[in-house]
């Protein structure tokens, strides 16, 4: 239409400018009477229909306009919130990302402080233990050593004692009578009787018997009272036997905490 209103312009029609043609151009616009012109009612109703035409479609353009302003400004926004949540997502993937290596660090760390807080314990406990096994092995030879002191003063004393009662024994012997001169005897004397106790404290010189195997008999001697005493105050060393203890699972061997290990 455009084209054949500016064909027209160039035949006599009314010149239209460069704008766009408006409802108000097809109204007003004039033709070029002739002979066998067309129609002026029948062209003046077309041009009327085309502007009124013209009209709707400008309104409708109108509002497609404002519809894609709005629809423009709303995706604007979706726009700028994307961005804004892009941002956000990029900050969050750094922020884990350097969570991570942080994390990683602070468990490298924490493995390293605890290799090292290892090692100082199994140090330290190794320390301990060779030093118990040093006070362990002190403690074998000052037993042995107090044992075998023990047992040499258990000797000494029983030897003494033995000894002792060896020499009232034969102190508390009857004397015999001179020996009659020929002639003189008339029968034979009798042997002389030696009583069942001095018999067991002779018998005790000679033999492995303790203190403990004899009774409770006093014997007749100006020394019974110490005698009793000293039997009383060794019976119970003489039973001790220094080997009782000897395994006792106090002292742990070497061996055993090498197996243990």
């Amino acid at each position: 239409m455009c084209a054949s209103a500016g064909q027209y312009s160039a035949n006599g029609i009314r010149s239209l400018s460069m704008a766009r043609l408006t409802p108000l151009d097809l109204r007003k616009q004039e033709f070029k009477q002739s002979a066998l012109g067309l129609n002026k009612d029948q062209v003046h109703d077309f041009l009327e229909m085309a502007a009124e035409e013209f009209e709707v479609l400008i309104r409708e353009r109108s509002v497609l306009q404002d519809d894609l302003k709005d629809l423009q400004s709303e995706l604007d926004k979706y726009k700028e919130i994307e961005h804004s949540m892009h941002a956000a997502l990029v900050m969050a993937r750094e922020s884990a990302t350097q969570a991570v290596k942080a994390a990683e660090m602070e468990a490298d760390a924490i493995l390293s402080q605890a290799r090292t807080e290892k090692s100082a314990l199994l140090f330290a406990a190794k320390d301990q233990l060779n030093d118990i096994q040093n006070e362990i092995r002190d403690l074998k030879l000052k037993r042995d050593g107090f044992i075998m002191n023990f047992k040499t003063i258990l000797n000494t004393h029983l030897s003494a004692l033995t000894a002792e009662f060896s020499q009232d024994a034969v102190m508390a012997e009857p004397k015999l009578a001179p020996a009659p001169t020929p002639g003189s005897v008339k029968s034979a004397q009798p042997a002389p009787v030696i009583s069942h106790h001095e018999e067991r404290i002779i018998d005790f010189s000679k033999s492995d018997l303790t203190l403990s195997d004899l009774d409770d008999n006093p014997i007749e001697t100006d020394s019974v009272e110490s005698e009793e005493k000293d039997r009383a105050a060794f019976e119970d060393a003489l039973d001790f036997d220094p080997n009782e203890d000897k395994d006792d699972d106090i002292f742990v061997d070497e061996d055993d905490e090498s197996n243990g290990k």
